[in-house]
């Protein structure tokens, strides 16, 4: 038979009794119905959570089926990223108690507190949305098994040392596929200090439930039975905003004052919120979950998820950059750190062959120019001009380094092959000029010599516009530069005002 001990909990606790097994440790946090203490198990050798009704509601039936409920949804919920329920038991006292895992670590709002109102680097902005896809895991889990939280907010998420994600707290979760139990009544909010994210309230059907600083409309106007999964992703939605700007969705001095901007649902973009630059697809993201009518939410947390993943694989890092038609974006033989990615508009590339500059091809959207000069660490091997308004991402050396290990021993291959492209694209620039040129002369060749004549200088002189005409159309160059690509490349008179060609060389 198993010996019991007494443990007090604080002097206004009557001495209560718990298995041997568990000794009770500081106290580690209080809530509305409950306290939590740290407790040592002596069989298993670990420390573990021990969740405790308070006294002044241990006889409560309403408060008891409640504490009852949360262990069980909690443990039901058989998820990495939510905290494990070990037991659920009751004292000869009659005092509710469950254990559960010991979580140590930050809350999601700790970390978002120590970089408030701040533009966030790239790096912190990167591990928090990886960090928010996790509580998405969890909360997408839920709703699979009809379960819905009802309390999402940052001070309920605990990040463990080593990246680990816990959704906390399922106190006034409520199972869709049943009828819950009310939660206990409180009086309404009088004149306050805003209340701290947290500080719960919990109230009857008709009277709101949650934390006023996350909640959707229907959640603060009391209609429990609207509440359903978009209710949470509202909750999500603010998560999200708080990540980009270091605020909650609402701001007020009361806990009232709060209540009623939930309850209007009217959340400024968060664009409007900062002075920085945020990134347009999570705004619109984040806008969206929090939209007034729930029909205009996300369908579901795994859509919206998607889209934030979505996001960390579309090169967001990357800064954007705009030119205007005619703005030279690299220029040949210029030394260059910096790769672009065409996202809108186009470009001419031209080459410097034979002390002239050729037009070699166009870019457009999803096109990358200028990596070949940053792999190979040397200038720029063409000349990228704007046709358009053309916007790009830059992509630094950093960049690359960071990405691609750029440092270490692949480098030497990358830089290889980058050199070998530039020789071999080079090389084939020239050869393709020259092939070029050989079939222009060919057709002045002869065009002067079957639609020609001599003339009394004893030049060969033939009409121009109809060979105009049919270069523009063979090679796909304006009539000017046909015009100057024939007289610089060889011994050939254009005179557009009579209209004629003529070599300028006799033995023809």
């Amino acid at each position: 038979m198993s010996t019991r001990k007494p443990v007090e909990i604080d002097p206004a606790d009557p001495v209560m009794t718990l298995p041997d097994r568990l000794e009770l440790g500081e106290q580690i946090g209080e809530g509305g119905m409950s306290y939590v203490h740290e407790a040592r198990d002596r069989n298993l050798l670990r420390t573990e959570a021990i969740k405790l009704i308070l006294p002044s509601l241990a006889q409560d039936p309403t408060t008891r089926q409640r504490m009852i409920e949360e262990a069980q949804i909690t443990a039901q919920l058989d998820h990495p990223n939510i905290p494990p329920v070990h037991e659920l038991g009751i004292t000869p006292e009659g005092r509710l108690y469950f254990t559960m895992k010991r979580l140590s670590g930050r809350t999601l709002g700790e970390v978002l507190a120590a970089s408030q109102e701040q533009p966030r680097p790239e790096g912190e902005q990167y591990r928090l949305l990886q960090l928010f896809l996790k509580l998405c895991d969890a909360v997408s889990f839920a709703h699979s098994h009809s379960v819905i939280h009802r309390d999402l907010k940052p001070d309920n998420v605990m990040i463990g040392d080593f990246g680990e994600v816990y959704l906390m707290d399922w106190g006034i979760a409520r199972v869709t596929e049943q009828t819950a139990p009310a939660p206990p009544e409180v009086e309404e909010p009088k004149e306050q200090p805003a209340m701290r994210r947290s500080q719960r309230m919990a109230t009857q059907d008709g009277k709101y439930v949650g934390t006023p600083s996350y909640m959707p409309p229907e959640q603060a106007h009391g209609k429990h039975e609207a509440t359903d999964e978009r209710s949470d992703i509202f909750a999500l939605g603010g998560i999200l905003y708080e990540i980009l700007t270091g605020r909650p969705p609402y701001q007020a001095r009361t806990t009232l004052e709060m209540l009623f901007l939930a309850a209007d649902g009217d959340v400024p973009p968060p664009q409007q919120v900062v002075e920085w630059e945020l990134p347009p697809r999570l705004c619109k993201v984040a806008s969206r979950a929090l939209a007034k009518d729930p029909t205009d939410r996300f369908e579901s947390v795994a859509e919206m998820a998607g889209e934030i993943d979505a996001f960390l694989q579309s090169g967001w890092q990357f800064p954007s950059e705009s030119f205007s038609a005619g703005d030279i974006i690299v220029r040949e033989g210029d030394r260059g750190d910096r790769a672009y990615i065409v996202t809108s508009g186009h470009c001419k590339v031209y080459k410097e062959a034979a002390d002239e500059q050729m037009e070699i091809g166009e870019i457009g959207p999803g096109d990358v120019f200028g990596e070949t000069a940053v792999f190979a660490e040397q200038p720029r091997n063409a000349t990228v001009v704007a046709q358009d308004d053309v916007a790009v991402k830059v992509v630094t050396a950093r960049h690359f380094k960071d990405d691609l290990g750029m440092g270490i021993w692949l480098s030497r291959f990358v830089k290889a092959l980058a050199q070998r492209f530039d020789e071999r694209n080079t090389r084939a620039t020239f050869l393709e000029r020259e092939a070029e040129n050989y079939r222009l002369n060919m057709r002045l060749l002869s065009h002067l010599l079957y639609e020609g004549h001599d003339d009394d200088e004893g030049y060969r002189r033939a009409p121009w516009s109809p060979l105009q005409d049919a270069l523009v159309h063979e090679f796909g160059r304006p009539p000017e530069e046909i015009v100057a690509e024939v007289t610089r490349w060889g011994p050939y008179e254009v005179n557009l005002e009579q209209d004629y060609i003529r070599s300028l060389e006799r033995a023809l």
